[in-house]
């Protein structure tokens, strides 16, 4: 998992807070366990590769005590999952991850890692993406996904999507809180 520009922007942005941030690969936490009191993932993990989100999360259950897992679900409205669905595949297609989960699989890996499970919340959205927005939104994907080499069918299976909806509601967003046992 290497960090690249965007999150070194918003690392900035935290050391102004005078928040401590560590750069480093998770998996190759360079520090002694225990250091913190609490990790957040906050749309992380559906980012990385999927064979590793069991690693991180024991490895978190050793760095603190305490866990927030902040994610999209995979589940909304159906032009929505078929957002969800595009983003997949084209990120698969260039060797990068956008892999949301339901709840239940975070939970799953939590436990799995000695966390008890806390709380679990949804964040629901309340106001539909309108069609605007949604064209705009995907029009400045694919000139991002053109300079990723996203291949074409992916592309235009994203382009349609606004003309085959015309707007969608984004996912909820889980919370899940959780500490070791």
């Amino acid at each position: 998992m290497v960090v690249v520009e965007r999150e070194l922007e918003n690392v900035m942005k935290w050391e102004a807070l005078r928040v401590p941030v560590v750069l480093c690969d998770f998996l190759d936490f360079p520090f002694r366990k225990r250091v913190a009191e609490l990790v957040v993932f906050s749309f992380t993990l559906h980012e990385i590769n999927p064979g590793l989100h069991a690693s991180a999360l024991r490895l978190t259950a050793e760095i603190a005590p305490r866990v927030l897992v902040v994610e999209p679900s995979p589940k909304g409205c159906r032009a929505y999952e078929e957002f969800a669905k595009i983003w997949r595949g084209a990120m698969r297609a260039v060797g990068r991850f956008e892999e949301y989960r339901p709840a239940e699989y975070w939970e799953a890996l939590l436990e799995g890692a000695g966390f008890e499970i806390l709380r679990r919340r949804a964040v629901k959205w309340n106001v539909d993406v309108p069609g605007e927005v949604l064209r705009e939104l995907v029009s400045g994907t694919v000139e991002e996904w053109r300079k990723l080499g996203v291949p074409d069918p992916w592309i235009d299976a994203l382009s349609e999507l606004p003309e085959k909806y015309g707007g969608m509601r984004w996912s909820d967003i889980v919370v899940i809180e959780g500490r070791t046992l």
